[in-house]
């Protein structure tokens, strides 16, 4: 079995492979997968023991990308804001 840490990596190390015939690749100069979400590894553990999806409605990321979805779909906010706002890191 892996983390959800490492398989996040791996996903991250073979999206930067370049494989004649791929037809795409994570860009070089972007920092590592972790790092691009912005996910607090001690919040994630406890997200994925707990079964916390539940907690989300249709969408999961950063508070303030779920609030401009909320404006986008015409509503006040979405499911999910208080977990989001354990899981990932502001900013």
């Amino acid at each position: 079995p892996c983390t959800l840490n490492d398989y996040l990596e791996l996903v991250d190390w073979s999206g930067r492979a370049i494989v004649h015939g791929k037809r795409g690749t994570i860009d070089e100069n972007l920092p590592p997968i972790l790092e691009r979400l912005k996910l607090r590894p001690e919040a994630s553990l406890k997200f994925i023991r707990r079964d916390q999806e539940s907690r989300f409605g249709h969408f999961i990321g950063a508070v303030e990308s779920m609030k401009t979805l909320a404006q986008q779909f015409g509503k006040r906010f979405l499911k999910g804001q208080t977990a989001a706002a354990a899981l990932f890191s502001p900013g």
